[in-house]
């Protein structure tokens, strides 16, 4: 029933964000209905406070209860009254009941929502916001539109509907809608499975929404080969329930595509599958067996027998127990009694991680094998040594969630290496590393907390809650009765308003602590403890912000919006003393606005493109994390951006598939720099270099509505997707982008003309690859693209010396590089692992040559092409050459540098590797002479050295680091410098006046490196006999100097001149 009608009225104006009055929009009053209304009904009887509404709410149950209700057309808000604004924006809601209601204000201009306003209220002001419709279309399976569908959206924060009817076409719009909301879609036809989605956004909805004709799954239950009659089968998170027949036979029927997890259950024996339905299958037959899953019993108790109750015990599988890539989820499976018991399942015959947690009980991580029939399974828990207290406030009131962390020095906990990453030339090894131990608790609603220690301790205790300031202590382990006392410290809280008065929300106030000068030759603890420093809170509604649990200090005010990455640094500062409470009022006015219109090359409007403003950042701006404020064109190509900082610069992009900004011709490379460039001068130089890449920015100052964008139109390509016989392909991806259309047609727009690569994907077929070049702003249609179901290929890998099987390789293909017009899109494909077999099995490729890559980290890297027909494969692979270099200061330590190793054969070819943990390892080197030294010059680090690499097995060479040595410096004569001047470690014989540029190539490579490009200036050049050259290229011939050089000791202060004479040319 509707709610009861009321006498009083609501009055008010409806405004932009301007202050401008809006005539002619629809201004609504909605309020929700107890017991009815999406708003009022709980999410689980377990979470009453949740609503079927809330976002919190996503109980698989509950979303079907919602689904069952939006059809319905039950569970909406009702709407009490409705008017229009007048010439001045006025308007009055009557027939409004005592309390609260919301209203809405909804037209072509926009939307405005202002919730829980009294009825009553003559003075209300509803401000407009620029908004979109939610669109979108609705197709079938195979892509093609449906119209005439119910489509339901749902204002979640209010539950109120909108409906309308999907178009010949399939779409729909819905709106403009209040912006900065979430809503629920419902899509609805008979004969169609209903789709019921949360989380949508106004504007266009990314994908299209499809609806699925029912599915059926058909299946039978069986222990061993004998069918088994009156089986409960049961369907995870859903409502659907079988019990099977006299043939031991189930039926689910209107299901859609997707992964369901059944569940068999029949005179205590069980089975759990989980079964895929795809797209391509109308029905899908199963056989569960019983017997497959089985409960297995289970005690705890502590070390001295005694049973453990309210142990809570869980499990993880084995193939969710990668430590490092991702952290075990434990799946809970029950918590023991009163005597200790538990009974576990649903579990298989395998290897599980249980884990087992109770009270004052160190925690208990093991692997154990469970069998069907199998013993009981009996968990040992330690007791824990206890640090336990309440956390309170200063008022003695408990403290809840207060984070407490107890550290101690002495302990520490070993970090697991992640897995090596594999170069052409090198191997990065990460090593594993030790991070500090602590034990952790929280405070719970009586702020009581229990900290579980392995054994006794001491070390510092830190307790952090929001909204108060940190504290740390010295503690002992065990401990109990602590009582632990935060103090709330200061608090600045104050209003955002605009010049108006009216109050700013969503802004977000920052204090930012300013560090404190440091003493000359300080180093005490108090400047080498991280403390937080950044402090921040938000406007509400009204406009106010309340920032707690600041320490004494003085503080820099910023204020900020998310959404267009405003941002403004106040110049005035907040010094705090001590508890004390400062009041801030701070203007910001957030009604600028920019428009304009974007173009194609032509001059002729563009629509759908999504233009987005960034506000220019501060200068002295440490960061800030945003999203741009954007809209899209209509098709007058219009754009209209706001809320924006008045008077403020703002940065635009445009982009619409298939279009871009113009750009200046691409420099791949920056230009070439004098020989006496500074760094400085290069680094301005680069820059220059990286901006002239990125074209000019587009910005725009608030209040700016005649802002011109024109895009230029880049490419697409077109064709149609077929199997062999010349059938359509339906659903495919194009690049990883999925596609529906009845006749099997694409589109793909490029980002910038040139070589485009394409991959197709479909189930049932062979990953097609195709090659295109798409010339500048025009369209190329592939005509009909033809997939095949390929041909699988499989081998094995072996070690080429003794032919066992290596597990571990990784096997994958990419296409040629002649097949490749884009290589850098056509990267590497099908990656697989071998077995410890060494077997593998690559997915279905087309009848084409593909280069295979197999490599494993102690064996060399194996690429062959692999020949249309070839199907069955064996890869040998032999052990691999390889070079480890080993970077370490005179302390012992490692460092973080990227080393690099020149082949005498080739001294063209640079190699380069980062040194993790200090240790470069290069690959699948050629034997012969090497020159290891430090990547990109850094002169003074270390002495370049020449290594034998041998083969088909690791050699090692240390290259020492230091920071210690002095200044060498030539003085030339007075003819001044003639020739290029290089200092190489050892006694080094000239080249000859033949000598190749190879030969010439390989000195220059063992050279120090010089302050700057032939400055004839070392710095830290450690003591040693050392080889001056002076080299000088003249009609193909080199000429030589060469001096035999003794540095001695010394440190940067230490100069030592040598004496160049004049040379003979």
């Amino acid at each position: 029933p509707p709610p009861p009608q009321g006498a009083l009225q609501v009055q008010g104006r409806v405004v932009d964000l301007q202050g401008q009055p809006v005539a002619g929009i629809e201004v609504s009053a909605s309020v929700p209905l107890p017991g009815e209304t999406l708003t009022e009904l709980p999410c689980d009887t377990d979470e009453p406070d949740v609503s079927l509404a809330s976002e919190e709410c996503f109980l698989s149950p509950a979303n079907l209860w919602v689904r069952e209700l939006v059809e319905a057309h039950r569970g909406g808000a009702f709407v009490l009254s409705r008017t229009t604004s007048a010439q001045d924006g006025t308007f009055t809601l009557e027939g409004l009941p005592q309390g609260t209601v919301t209203l809405w204000a909804l037209g072509a201009q926009g939307a405005g929502l202002l919730e829980d306003v009294t009825s009553g209220t003559r003075d209300v002001t509803l401000e407009l916001e620029a908004s979109q419709p939610l669109t979108g279309r609705v197709v079938d399976e195979d892509g093609a539109p449906l119209s005439q569908v119910q489509v339901t959206v749902v204002h979640l924060g209010t539950a109120r509907f909108f409906d309308t009817r999907t178009g010949a076409d399939g779409r729909f719009s819905v709106g403009p809608l209040p912006d900065d909301d979430t809503y629920g879609l419902l899509a609805a036809q008979q004969g169609r499975i209903t789709v019921w989605m949360r989380g949508a956004t106004v504007g266009p909805l990314p994908e299209d929404v499809v609806l699925y004709t029912p599915r059926r799954m058909v299946g039978t239950v069986v222990d061993g080969e004998h069918p088994v009659a009156g089986a409960t089968v049961t369907v995870a998170d859903t409502d659907l329930v079988a019990t099977t027949d006299a043939q031991g036979r189930f039926t689910f029927e209107g299901l859609t595509p997707d992964e369901y997890t059944l569940d068999a259950e029949q005179g205590g024996l069980q089975a759990h599958e989980t079964v895929e339905v795809t797209e391509d299958q109308r029905e899908v037959q199963v056989t569960l067996r019983l017997g497959t899953v089985f409960y297995v019993e289970a005690t705890v108790r502590d070390t001295a027998g005694k049973p453990v109750a309210q142990a809570e015990v869980s499990a993880a599988l084995p193939r969710e127990s990668d430590e490092y890539l991702d952290p075990r989820r434990f799946k809970p499976l029950g918590t023991t009694d009163a005597e200790g018991r538990v009974r576990l399942g649903p579990l298989r015959a395998r290897d599980y991680t249980f884990q087992v947690e109770a009270d004052r009980m160190l925690d208990l991580t093991e692997t154990r094998t469970v069998a069907q029939g199998g013993p009981a399974l009996d968990f040992v828990l330690s007791p824990a040594i206890i640090v336990e207290g309440v956390v309170t406030d200063a008022a003695g009131q408990p403290v809840v969630d207060a984070s407490l962390s107890l550290h101690s020095p002495d302990r520490k906990r070993t970090v697991s290496a992640p897995p090596p990453v594999y170069a052409r030339s090198f191997i990065l090894r990460h090593p594993s590393y030790e991070a500090p131990l602590t034990f952790d608790a929280t405070s719970d609603t009586e702020g009581h907390f229990a900290i579980k220690v392995d054994q006794p301790l001491s070390g510092t205790l830190t307790i952090e809650a929001e909204g108060y300031l940190p504290r740390t202590l010295q503690v002992r382990a065990p401990t109990s009765g602590l009582k632990l006392t935060l103090d709330s410290g200061a608090t600045v809280r104050g209003t955002v308003t605009s010049s108006r008065g009216a109050p700013v929300n969503e802004v977000d106030v920052s204090l930012e602590r300013q560090e404190p000068e440091r003493p000359e030759g300080k180093e005490d603890d108090a400047f080498n403890t991280r403390e937080r420093t950044t402090f921040a809170g938000s406007s509400g509604e009204d406009g106010r912000f309340d920032i707690k649990g600041l320490p004494p200090g003085t503080y820099a005010v910023w204020m900020r919006t998310t959404t267009g990455g405003f941002e403004r640094h106040l110049p005035d500062r907040v010094v705090l003393r001590g508890s004390e409470t400062v009041e801030l009022a701070l203007r910001l006015d957030m009604d600028g606005q920019v428009g304009g219109i974007v173009v194609d090359a032509e001059g002729r409007p563009l629509a759908d493109v999504t233009v987005e403003a960034t506000a220019k950042a501060e200068e002295d701006s440490n960061g800030r994390g945003y999203s741009p404020l954007s809209a899209t064109t209509g098709p007058d190509g219009r754009f209209v951006l706001e809320p924006l900082a008045r008077d403020w610069d703002y940065e635009l992009t445009a982009a619409k598939p298939g279009y871009a900004l113009p750009k200046p011709p691409r420099k791949e490379h920056p230009d070439e720099g004098p020989d006496d460039e500074t760094f400085e001068q290069l680094r301005a130089r680069h820059k220059r270099w990286l901006e002239e890449r990125e074209g000019p920015k587009l910005m725009a100052r608030a209040g700016n509505m005649d802002v011109r964008i024109a895009l230029a139109f880049q490419g697409r390509i077109t064709g149609r997707l077929a199997k062999k016989d010349g059938t359509p392909i339906t659903r495919f991806t194009v690049n990883e982008e999925a596609v529906r259309d009845p006749k099997g047609a694409f589109t793909v727009f490029v980002e910038e003309p040139g070589p485009q690569h394409l991959t197709f994907e479909a189930p049932g077929h062979a990953l097609t690859q195709r090659d295109v070049d798409v010339p500048a702003g025009r369209d190329v249609d592939l005509g009909t693209v033809r997939m095949e179901e390929g041909h699988i290929i499989k081998g094995r890998v072996v070690d080429d010396a003794t032919g066992a099987p290596l597990a571990g390789v990784s096997i994958s293909l990419s296409l040629p590089a002649k097949d490749a017009a884009n290589a850098e899109q056509a990267s590497a494909f099908a990656d697989v692992d071998t077995g410890p077999d060494g077997t593998f099995q690559l997915p279905a490729v087309e009848s084409r040559p593909y280069l295979l890559t197999a490599q494993e980290e102690e064996h060399a890297l194996l690429e062959r092409i692999v020949g249309p027909n070839e199907d069955t494969l064996e890869l040998r692979l032999p052990i691999s050459t390889r070079l480890e270099v080993t970077a370490r200061d005179a302390q012992g330590q490692p460092a973080a540098i990227f080393l690099a190793a020149v082949p005498k054969a080739n001294p063209e070819e640079e190699l380069t590797a980062p040194a993790s943990d200090g240790v470069a390892l290069f690959r699948d080197l050629a034997p012969g002479d090497y020159l290891v030294k430090i990547a990109g010059g850094n002169t003074g680090r270390a002495v370049p050295r020449v290594v034998r690499v041998e083969p088909h097995r690791v050699n090692r060479v240390d290259l020492p680091l230091s920071t210690a040595g002095l200044k060498l410096k030539l003085r030339w004569s007075e003819r001044g410098r003639q020739g290029t001047s290089y200092l190489l470690p050892g006694r080094v014989p000239a080249p000859p006046e033949s000598a190749s540029a190879a030969e010439v190539r390989w000195l220059r490579e063992q050279a120090l490196p010089p302050l700057f490009h032939n400055a004839g200036t070392w710095v830290l050049v450690p003591p040693g006999p050392y080889t001056l050259l002076v080299l000088q290229e003249r009609e193909g011939r080199w000429l030589s100097f060469r001096e035999d050089v003794t540095v001695g000791p010394g440190t940067m202060q230490d100069l030592q001149e040598v004496e160049v004479p004049a040379l003979p040319w």
